[in-house]
């Protein structure tokens, strides 16, 4: 077996672990008092920096089932392996160059937050970088998909249910606080950077795995 390959099985089994860690930290939060952007229990599910852990979540239980079965990783689970370590990233990114800087790190790595803002990021971003996937480059597209339907969703809900107040708006991401244009140049430059993160760990896979784009 290549180091990679079990470098590549261990960094999905700790994605999985701390999953499932975050995901119990997450339901057994009966208040909202447990760090920033943390609501009680399945009211959680609202977020997508909790949505885009656990999809990611899913995806590496989902690889490592596959390779335990010894098929070789297909082509539509690259392209989700891609897609889900770009949506944590920009999970990471929000977090770590926004939200931290404006309600404080200590809050944003409380509790859950933890392994969904943190662990659970960077070892999708480091996993993605150093496992062989063969994705053609136009699958970079994709992985605005997540943020593009989250997005999408997002505003439907205020225009329908509307923007609401504190503590119980649904402009829980305060995107709107700037006003409409400034939160759909936010909504398109989510999207935008998602694809870009895209491409930089595409280009970094083919240098490390010495695949020719």
């Amino acid at each position: 077996m290549k180091k990679r390959t079990i470098a590549d099985l261990i960094l999905n089994i700790l994605i999985v672990i701390f999953t499932v860690i975050g995901l119990i930290s997450m339901l057994s939060n009966n208040s909202s008092g447990q760090g920033m952007l943390q609501s009680a229990g399945f009211k959680n599910l609202k977020y997508f920096t909790v949505l885009s852990n656990l999809c990611c979540g899913a995806v590496s239980l989902i690889y490592l089932i596959t390779y335990a079965m010894n098929r070789r990783s297909s082509g539509w689970l690259d392209s989700l392996r891609l897609m889900m370590a770009c949506a944590v990233a920009i999970t990471f990114s929000v977090v770590a160059f926004m939200f931290g800087p404006l309600y404080g790190y200590s809050k944003m790595y409380l509790g859950s937050n933890l392994e969904f803002h943190l662990i659970v990021p960077v070892l999708a971003m480091i996993d993605i970088c150093i496992t062989e996937i063969s994705v053609p480059f136009v699958t970079n597209l994709y992985s605005g998909i997540p943020e593009f339907v989250y997005g999408t969703g997002y505003v439907i809900n205020i225009m329908v249910n509307g923007k609401g107040e504190w503590p119980k708006t649904n402009d829980f991401y305060g995107f709107m606080n700037w006003g409409y244009g400034v939160a759909a140049v936010i909504f398109v430059g989510i999207i935008v950077l998602a694809i870009v993160f895209s491409v930089v760990f595409w280009r970094i896979n083919r240098r490390i795995t010495h695949i020719s784009a």
